[in-house]
């Protein structure tokens, strides 16, 4: 049996349900990171948008560098030990989150409904676009690694590192 606990709110929260039951209920948040270095380069590209509850937007630039990475997480709380949010799908893809500039809008009020509650909120102009993405597999590093910058200092190695993505002079 998985055995887990989470601290949210200042309180231990115990997960109930199908944690407790030893498997995770449907992602149904992201959950992002801010990115430190992308190392593709940086350009900008010009694109049309467009999304059902605004319409068309055209001539958008869009920066290349990745300013957030947003992973399918699953969130627990004493308001909701199932974990579980009917409103929203599941979701299956990471995102990688870009800046993004487009023609002023007119500010619009929606009216939202989420597990914080309902309520209204004004929109802005867009200033981020999410893109699905997925994790290439990690390369093996080699001693002159571009990642490592070239050659690593006597007694250490260019090793790759999951937990931190990428390689690393250790």
């Amino acid at each position: 049996m998985l055995a887990a606990a989470a601290l949210a709110g200042g309180s231990l929260v115990r997960p109930e349900g199908p944690l407790a039951q030893g498997f995770p209920p449907e992602a149904d948040h992201l959950k992002c990171y801010q990115v430190r270095e992308d190392f593709a380069l940086r350009h900008t590209e010009i694109v049309d948008l467009f999304n059902e509850q605004f319409g068309p937007e055209t001539g958008c630039q869009l920066l290349t560098t990745g300013l957030f990475y947003c992973a399918p997480t699953q969130k627990f709380s004493s308001h909701d030990p199932d974990g579980d949010d009917p409103r929203g799908p599941e979701l299956q893809s990471n995102f990688l989150c870009y800046q993004v500039r487009c023609k002023a809008n007119p500010e619009r009020s929606i009216v939202v409904d989420d597990q914080v509650g309902q309520r209204v909120i004004e929109i802005q102009d867009a200033k981020m676009l999410c893109t699905p993405t997925t994790r290439a597999p990690q390369e093996p590093c080699e001693e002159s690694a571009p990642a490592c910058g070239g050659v690593c200092p006597p007694g250490e190695t260019c090793e790759a590192s999951p937990q931190r993505g990428g390689c690393f002079c250790e």
